[in-house]
Formats: C-alpha cells, structure tokens, sequence
C-alpha cells in the first residue's frame, strides 16, 4: 500500500497540478468532486484513478467517480475527455476478470466509447475482441449488450471520409492471426464472413498481384496494372494480412482476389462535384 501511495503521489506531483498537496482523502473520501472544472480532468487523469480503484477492486468507489464524471461531461456539453473503466480492464489483462462487477456498477459505459481529447476510440466491443480471449467477446452477447454496425464502433477518424471501402461487421476488427476462435464464434452469432458487393464499376489504384484465394499466402494468378476496369464481385468483412479482401472479374472474365485498398469506385456523372 505504502509503495502505490508514493507512485501516486508522484504521479499527481508531476500531472495533476491543481492539487498542491496529495493525501488519500483524494480516493477514499471523494475529495475529488471539489474540483468541477473540466479542463484538469484529462483522459490520463481520469484512467489513473479509474486504475487505482482496479487495482484496490474498490468498485463502488469507481462507480461514483464514474458517475461524477458523467455528470461533469454534461456540464460541459460532451466536450470533457473521457476514459472508460470498461475499456481499461479489457487492455490490463489482471482486471479482465472484473467485467462482470463492472457490468453491475456501470452497465452503460459496455456500450460507451471513450473520447481522449481528440478522438473517440473504438467501442469496448472492439478492445474485448483484441484481447483474443473468447470469454471476453462473448460476454457482450451473454450479457445482451447493444451493439449497433456503425462505423463508430471503430471510432473516429482524424480526417473525413469512411475507413471501409466496402462493408464490415465486428469480424473486421479482428486483428489475431491467432484469432480463429474469435471469428468462428463471431460467425456463429451471425457475422458473415463474406458479402454481395456493389454493383458499381471499379478500377484498380495501383499495381496489384491477383490471388486465387484471400491472402498472399495463396497462389498468385497474375498482375493487374493501375486504372484497369474491373468488377467486383464480393468481399470479406475479415482481415487477411491486415486486409480486407475483393474477388474480382478481369480480362474476359477471369477471376482473382485482390486487397480492397486497391480499388476505386468510378463516379456516375451526378455523383461528381
């Protein structure tokens, strides 16, 4: 206990500058909710004190401060960082265990993402299926928790535009070479591995290898060349050598798989600016 008081002590010497001396009245008996102002409670703030109470496995305390910085987040019109305790014990593997007290105190924050000052990050969905651990995923359906196919389940982007060319699911997130598992599970709750793709017209970006299967482990049938005019035909919603994968029709109707990167849908005449 001595030593983790002094690593806290520390801690807020050097990040938490509105509290001139620290004691433990901090966590133990809220003194936290005297300071309403927003600005000091940044997204590494709120995860330290969210880590204390893990480490302690003092929940109800977690749930107040939670709760205290859900309130504060609406005194600040969604603006305030956010952490979320979720997300935390999914990425510390010593606090996975702790999903199911977590699920008690504070159902909603399954569902929440978290905001670290510039962006949202992905939903705890995501970070439970990054732990490669099918008792954490399957958590989420045991439990019934609202998972909508939004892009913002993978949070938000740094620029405009979409992250997927063409579609995903929750097997998209899947990032595990080691994560058969997770995907089998995923496409037994109804995830398909593969969809129809649109019935547009494509060129390819750049100098692609076609395979014969998803996969550049798979046998190579030829090279394509940038702006020749392909048709696809269907995609994955999983991940093969970190992409998602196109099967394409080519040059009288041969066909291939290529990454989906490498395609560009060509514009009708109303669709152009």
């Amino acid at each position: 206990m001595k030593k983790l008081f002094i690593i806290i002590t520390l801690f807020f010497m050097v990040n938490f500058s509105f509290y001139s001396e620290m004691n433990i009245d901090f966590f133990e008996n809220e003194k936290y909710q005297e300071n309403r102002n927003g600005a000091d409670w940044t997204y590494e703030v709120q995860t330290f004190v969210y880590c204390y109470y893990l480490e302690k496995k003092d929940f109800d305390s977690l749930q107040k401060f939670y709760t205290f910085i859900k309130e504060l987040d609406k005194d600040t019109f969604g603006t305030l960082d956010f952490a979320n305790p979720v997300i935390i014990a999914l990425e510390k593997y010593r606090y996975n265990a702790y999903l199911n007290v977590l699920y008690e105190k504070i159902p909603d924050a399954f569902e929440r993402n978290a905001y670290d000052g510039n962006i949202y990050l992905p939903a705890p969905i995501i970070y439970a299926i990054n732990t490669n651990i099918l008792s954490n995923v399957s958590f989420f359906f045991d439990k019934n928790i609202s998972i909508e196919m939004k892009e913002d389940l993978f949070g938000s982007l740094d620029r405009g535009g979409s992250r997927f060319n063409f579609g995903f699911n929750l097997l998209t997130a899947i990032d595990n070479p080691n994560g058969n598992h997770i995907k089998e599970y995923l496409i037994s709750k109804g995830f398909a591995p593969e969809e129809v793709a649109p019935k547009r017209e494509f060129i390819l970006r750049s100098e692609q290898n076609v395979y014969s299967e998803p996969g550049t482990s798979s046998i190579c049938l030829g090279r394509l060349y940038p702006s020749t005019k392909i048709k696809a035909l269907k995609y994955t919603n999983y991940k093969k050598n970190g992409y998602q994968w196109v099967q394409i029709q080519y040059d009288n109707k041969k066909t291939g798989w290529v990454i989906d990167t490498a395609l560009r849908m060509v514009l009708k005449k109303n669709e152009m600016i």
